[in-house]
């Protein structure tokens, strides 16, 4: 996995829980890209660390694949992922 998909990974994970964004309080999917530079805006990688993310069950997709939340059976899941990320102990 290349290292863009790895950081937009994390910054879809962080900004969702941030956000509070679980379950069937979900944003769409076009907004995860806010708050990143210019550069580092690749709806390509979005989709595909995105997609990524469905497969290890960390996120749910809504109405068609247009909106995205974090997996309320897996909050626990994406706090301790953040917390490593960000050198914090679980």
């Amino acid at each position: 996995m290349s290292r863009d998909v790895e950081q937009m990974e994390f910054h879809i994970l962080n900004k969702l829980y941030r956000q509070t964004n679980i379950g069937e309080d979900y944003i769409p999917f076009h907004d995860i890209l806010q708050g990143l530079k210019p550069h580092q805006r690749s709806m390509k990688d979005a989709v595909k660390a995105a997609t990524n993310l469905y497969k290890k069950g960390l996120v749910e997709f809504h109405k068609s694949k247009n909106c995205i939340s974090i997996n309320r059976k897996q909050v626990d899941e994406v706090e301790a992922i953040l917390a490593r990320r960000n050198g914090l102990h679980s």
